[in-house]
């Protein structure tokens, strides 16, 4: 009876465990729409980045046209230019800038929302992402323009995160009419990825 008790309890403590460190990675393609003939128009897809998502921390870097690093599971350890480390914990959010010469540099942060409103939520769009459900949603910034979202609201971002100004879900696609910015989601990943600090940065 103990034995079995003992299984029981470790049973639970390994889904308590799994549920603690499962993190996401999601790859996305950005473009913007290119003229392709008179009256055609099509969007010119081709540079890749990728987000990871834990409960606490978020992190984004460029992929550009490389193979996708499949097998890494710890990210951030080497600073890449415009990448983004968010921390919930903390609130603190680091940019990545790659100097020409000289050492890499990882600056502390923050972002002001350029919108004069919170989401407006399309309630007659249903969808779904793989067994994800997705909404739709848009804001307007202040000069006019709109940023449309799709995304998942079964996959947050961590709490407090202003990076894509309070968006409450995963990004699926996204569509920036200021500046003709397309983002999609090619693939996407459940994992127990870790994000860290590089062990040299400035601040």
């Amino acid at each position: 009876m103990k034995l079995i008790l003992l299984a029981v309890q470790l049973f639970c403590f390994c889904l308590m465990v799994q549920a603690q460190t499962k993190s996401y990675r999601a790859v996305y393609e950005t473009g913007s729409t290119v003229t392709i003939s008179p009256g055609k128009s099509a969007i010119n897809y081709g540079f890749k980045k990728v987000d990871i998502i834990s409960a606490e921390s978020f992190y984004q870097y460029p992929l550009g046209f490389g193979v996708l690093d499949s097998n890494v599971f710890i990210y951030g350890e080497k600073i890449k230019q415009h990448s983004y480390y968010y921390f919930s914990q903390t609130n603190k959010a680091y940019y990545g800038k790659e100097k020409a010469i000289g050492n890499n540099q990882l600056i502390e942060t923050t972002f002001k929302a350029p919108f004069s409103t919170g989401w407006i939520k399309d309630t007659s769009f249903h969808q779904k992402y793989l067994q994800y459900n997705c909404e739709k949603a848009y804001r307007i910034r202040h000069s006019g323009d709109t940023l449309f979202a799709i995304y998942s609201p079964d996959i947050k971002y961590p709490p407090g995160m202003f990076y894509l100004n309070e968006l409450p879900g995963m990004l699926i696609y996204s569509f920036d009419a200021a500046y003709n910015f397309h983002s999609k989601i090619v693939s996407f990943e459940v994992g127990n990825f870790e994000i860290v600090l590089p062990k040299k940065k400035q601040t």
